[in-house]
Protein backbone atom coordinates (compact mmCIF):
# COMPACT_ATOMS: atom_id res chain seq x y z
CA UNK A 1 0.00 0.00 0.00
CA UNK A 2 1.69 3.30 -1.02
CA UNK A 3 2.87 6.15 2.14
CA UNK A 4 0.86 9.03 2.00
CA UNK A 5 2.93 11.71 0.79
CA UNK A 6 3.02 13.79 4.30
CA UNK A 7 4.92 10.24 5.25
CA UNK A 8 7.26 10.12 2.15
CA UNK A 9 10.79 10.90 3.35
CA UNK A 10 12.09 12.59 -0.01
CA UNK A 11 15.88 10.96 0.85
CA UNK A 12 13.82 7.29 0.12
CA UNK A 13 12.70 8.68 -3.59
CA UNK A 14 15.74 7.21 -5.72
CA UNK A 15 16.94 7.88 -9.43
CA UNK A 16 16.82 5.04 -11.90
CA UNK A 17 20.53 4.82 -11.38
CA UNK A 18 20.38 5.29 -7.87
CA UNK A 19 18.29 2.06 -7.70
CA UNK A 20 19.74 0.10 -9.91
CA UNK A 21 22.89 1.14 -7.58
CA UNK A 22 20.98 -0.50 -4.40
CA UNK A 23 19.38 -3.56 -6.99
CA UNK A 24 23.13 -3.96 -8.03
CA UNK A 25 21.59 -4.05 -11.98
CA UNK A 26 22.17 -1.13 -14.71
CA UNK A 27 20.03 2.00 -15.35
CA UNK A 28 18.88 -0.01 -18.57
CA UNK A 29 17.72 -3.10 -17.44
CA UNK A 30 15.10 -0.71 -14.98
CA UNK A 31 14.01 1.02 -17.80
CA UNK A 32 13.73 -1.75 -19.73
CA UNK A 33 11.23 -3.71 -17.38
CA UNK A 34 9.69 -0.45 -16.74
CA UNK A 35 8.40 -0.72 -20.49
CA UNK A 36 7.64 -4.37 -20.12
CA UNK A 37 5.45 -4.02 -17.26
CA UNK A 38 7.74 -5.67 -15.29
CA UNK A 39 10.39 -4.92 -12.28
CA UNK A 40 9.83 -3.35 -9.00
CA UNK A 41 7.20 -0.09 -8.93
CA UNK A 42 8.10 3.22 -9.83
CA UNK A 43 6.62 6.28 -9.55
CA UNK A 44 6.17 8.84 -12.55
CA UNK A 45 6.36 12.28 -11.74
CA UNK A 46 4.01 14.10 -14.36
CA UNK A 47 3.08 12.38 -17.51
CA UNK A 48 4.83 10.23 -20.49
CA UNK A 49 8.69 10.68 -20.53
CA UNK A 50 8.44 12.75 -17.17
CA UNK A 51 10.98 11.76 -14.37
CA UNK A 52 10.51 8.51 -12.36
CA UNK A 53 11.67 7.85 -8.76
CA UNK A 54 11.55 4.30 -6.74
CA UNK A 55 10.33 4.35 -3.30
CA UNK A 56 13.35 3.25 -1.13
CA UNK A 57 10.72 0.32 1.02
CA UNK A 58 8.89 -0.57 -1.96
CA UNK A 59 12.45 -1.34 -3.38
CA UNK A 60 13.04 -3.48 -0.50
CA UNK A 61 9.83 -4.92 -0.53
CA UNK A 62 9.63 -6.05 -4.40
CA UNK A 63 13.25 -7.45 -3.89
CA UNK A 64 12.27 -10.00 -1.20
CA UNK A 65 9.18 -10.93 -2.98
CA UNK A 66 11.31 -11.94 -5.65
CA UNK A 67 12.96 -15.13 -3.51
CA UNK A 68 12.01 -18.47 -4.21
CA UNK A 69 11.01 -21.13 -2.13
CA UNK A 70 14.25 -22.73 -2.77
CA UNK A 71 16.74 -20.13 -1.70
CA UNK A 72 15.19 -17.86 0.57
CA UNK A 73 17.88 -16.06 1.60
CA UNK A 74 18.94 -14.22 -1.79
CA UNK A 75 17.10 -11.09 -1.53
CA UNK A 76 18.22 -11.05 2.36
CA UNK A 77 21.91 -11.58 1.19
CA UNK A 78 22.05 -8.60 -1.19
CA UNK A 79 20.21 -6.20 0.81
CA UNK A 80 22.73 -7.15 3.69
CA UNK A 81 25.64 -6.17 0.93
CA UNK A 82 23.43 -2.74 0.28
CA UNK A 83 26.27 0.19 -0.55
CA UNK A 84 25.62 1.38 2.96
CA UNK A 85 27.15 -2.23 4.39
CA UNK A 86 30.73 -1.97 2.65
CA UNK A 87 33.86 -0.92 3.09
CA UNK A 88 34.85 0.90 -0.15
CA UNK A 89 32.44 2.69 -2.72
CA UNK A 90 32.40 4.43 -6.13
CA UNK A 91 32.38 7.68 -6.48
CA UNK A 92 28.48 7.11 -7.47
CA UNK A 93 28.05 5.14 -4.43
CA UNK A 94 29.23 8.07 -2.20
CA UNK A 95 27.52 10.92 -4.09
CA UNK A 96 24.47 8.91 -3.21
CA UNK A 97 25.29 8.23 0.29
CA UNK A 98 26.46 11.79 1.00
CA UNK A 99 23.51 13.01 -0.58
CA UNK A 100 25.90 15.22 -3.11
CA UNK A 101 25.89 15.27 -6.92
CA UNK A 102 28.95 13.25 -8.20
CA UNK A 103 30.84 16.28 -9.52
CA UNK A 104 31.12 17.40 -5.69
CA UNK A 105 32.62 14.48 -5.13
CA UNK A 106 35.25 14.40 -7.95
CA UNK A 107 36.17 18.01 -7.07
CA UNK A 108 36.91 16.65 -3.67
CA UNK A 109 38.94 14.02 -4.85
CA UNK A 110 40.88 16.50 -7.17
CA UNK A 111 41.61 18.87 -4.34
CA UNK A 112 42.93 16.43 -1.76
CA UNK A 113 39.70 16.64 1.13
CA UNK A 114 38.39 13.40 0.01
CA UNK A 115 41.26 10.44 -0.21
CA UNK A 116 40.82 7.51 -3.34
CA UNK A 117 42.33 4.73 -4.18
CA UNK A 118 42.76 3.07 -7.37
CA UNK A 119 42.59 -0.44 -8.97
CA UNK A 120 43.33 -0.48 -11.79
CA UNK A 121 40.54 1.52 -13.93
CA UNK A 122 38.12 1.50 -10.56
CA UNK A 123 38.13 4.00 -8.06
CA UNK A 124 37.50 3.15 -4.12
CA UNK A 125 36.69 5.81 -1.56
CA UNK A 126 36.86 4.08 2.01
CA UNK A 127 33.71 4.11 4.11
CA UNK A 128 36.09 6.25 6.99
CA UNK A 129 37.28 8.59 4.26
CA UNK A 130 34.31 9.48 3.02
CA UNK A 131 32.93 9.86 6.64
CA UNK A 132 35.81 12.11 7.84
CA UNK A 133 35.03 14.08 4.29
CA UNK A 134 31.66 14.80 5.68
CA UNK A 135 32.34 15.45 8.73
CA UNK A 136 35.51 18.15 7.56
CA UNK A 137 32.45 20.16 5.96
CA UNK A 138 31.74 23.95 7.46
CA UNK A 139 28.59 23.55 10.00
CA UNK A 140 25.97 26.17 8.48
CA UNK A 141 25.11 28.89 10.80
CA UNK A 142 22.08 29.24 12.04
CA UNK A 143 20.09 32.16 10.13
Amino acid sequence: MPPSVASINLADLLTTREAALLLRVKPNTLETQRSEGKGPPYIRLGGRGSAVRYYRPDLEDWLREQSTAQVPSVAEHLMEGSVAQKMGYSPDEAAMLAGMCRSNIFKAMKSGSLPARKLGRRTIILHDDLQNFMESLPVREAV
